[in-house]
């Protein structure tokens, strides 16, 4: 059911795919983007990403659980190059967000 790398649980399926779509994306890319924590600029930017990972990520689960239900195994190859793509198309978006919602400098 779907594509396995080391089980054929479905839970594992999904708790790598959330990973490897999260942890890059908050962890390492964002990092120094992310504006002063404690500042209302860094809720004011943080809550839009979230909720765009969020959707991201249901996106993600119910993709998973469709291929799951209908036997299709996908190529373990398609799936990280899909998981790349979406993780890009999350930074650069986020960085949108963060940029536009940002400080205004003022001279």
């Amino acid at each position: 059911m779907g594509w396995r790398l080391y089980t054929g649980a479905l839970i594992s399926d999904l708790l790598l795919k959330a990973y490897v779509l999260t942890a890059p994306l908050f962890g390492w890319l964002l990092a120094g983007d992310y504006p002063p924590v404690g500042t209302r600029w860094f809720w004011k930017a943080m809550v839009p990403v979230f909720l765009m990972h969020s959707a991201v990520l249901y996106g993600l689960v119910q993709m998973t659980l469709y291929f799951a239900e209908s036997g299709v195994k996908l190529p373990a190859r398609m799936v990280w190059g899909f998981l790349a793509a979406a993780v890009i198309f999350e930074y650069f978006v986020s960085l949108r967000i963060i940029r536009a919602l940002g400080p205004t400098e003022q001279r």
